[in-house]
């Protein structure tokens, strides 16, 4: 049996879909671990936006562990 294809209505549940499902567009360890340390950083404003705003559950598993 193949796995139910999930309906998108917007590009946003395409993004999220492929944060949550596939872990794709994940920083490296190395950026996240940085991130952590500074937040509000420029340079780190794609991280913040991949944990704050996209909420992958992944990276934010990773930085509660930490």
């Amino acid at each position: 049996m193949l796995p139910a294809t999930p309906e998108f209505r917007a590009f946003a549940d395409v993004v999220h879909w492929v944060i949550d499902e596939l872990g794709a567009m994940c920083p490296s360890a190395e950026r996240l671990a940085a991130y952590r340390l500074h937040p509000d950083a420029p340079e780190y404003r794609d991280v913040r936006y991949h944990v704050e705003e996209a909420a992958c559950r992944l990276c934010r598993a990773e930085l509660e562990r930490q």
